[in-house]
């Protein structure tokens, strides 16, 4: 899980800087209680003995922290922190969902802001962990079909997103993973995919809950 390039530490554990970078952006975001509160979490994760917990956590609060970065320096000290954590709990626990899932938000994050290639070793080993081990995942379909339409990978964009799109229309309203239509409307990953009949059918399926609407493919 190590083998990558912009994502890339010695260890789990990073020096002072890195620390006092995530204080900063939390204090920048007014949310210095939150992260406090986390890592209280931490601490009885690591009383418990759940060592992935911990690592899983921390890498949680490093891309939040990184998600809300108002510089590009601070974003890449958190995002490299938060691949590092996510890589540290998989590798305790290579089934762990929701590392898998995060490390991949990361790895979109990354490609996102243009840190590291859609093509790289990170962002694949990332894609086709999360596919393996949390393939039935709205949210993790979407954010492959995302990094697909960023790589300009027309193809794949279309599987995943549509994918994502029914896996959406069978969950309930209330579910805080299911896709939604505003966001999918103006989420600029998609820009290249964006005039394709099928992405237009997806967007109506998403708006009218209904897998119906989706376009056959040819």
């Amino acid at each position: 899980f190590f083998f990558f390039f912009f994502f890339q530490a010695e260890d789990g554990i990073r020096d002072a800087q890195e620390s006092r970078g995530l204080g900063d952006v939390y204090k920048r975001q007014a949310q210095l209680q939150l992260a406090v509160q986390a890592y209280a979490g931490v601490e009885q994760l690591e009383a418990e003995g759940c060592a992935e917990g911990c690592w899983q956590l921390g890498a949680e609060i490093h891309l939040s922290a990184a998600e809300q970065a108002v510089s590009v320096e601070d974003m890449k000290i958190q995002l490299v922190a938060s691949w590092n954590k996510f890589n540290q709990a998989i590798l305790l626990d290579p089934q762990n969902e929701q590392a898998l899932a995060g490390r991949l938000e990361a790895a979109l994050l990354g490609v996102r802001r243009g840190f590291e290639q859609p093509d790289s070793a990170a962002v694949v080993e990332a894609v086709q962990a999360a596919l393996v081990g949390v393939d039935q995942d709205a949210v993790v379909l979407y954010n492959v079909a995302c990094i697909a339409a960023i790589a300009n990978q027309v193809h794949e964009a279309r599987t995943y997103l549509e994918a994502a799109t029914r896996i959406s229309v069978s969950m309930s309203k209330d579910d805080p993973d299911k896709l939604d239509y505003e966001e999918l409307v103006q989420d600029a990953d998609f820009n290249s995919v964006r005039e394709c009949d099928w992405f237009a059918a997806i967007v109506q399926a998403v708006h009218w809950d209904s897998s119906e609407y989706l376009l056959q493919e040819k």
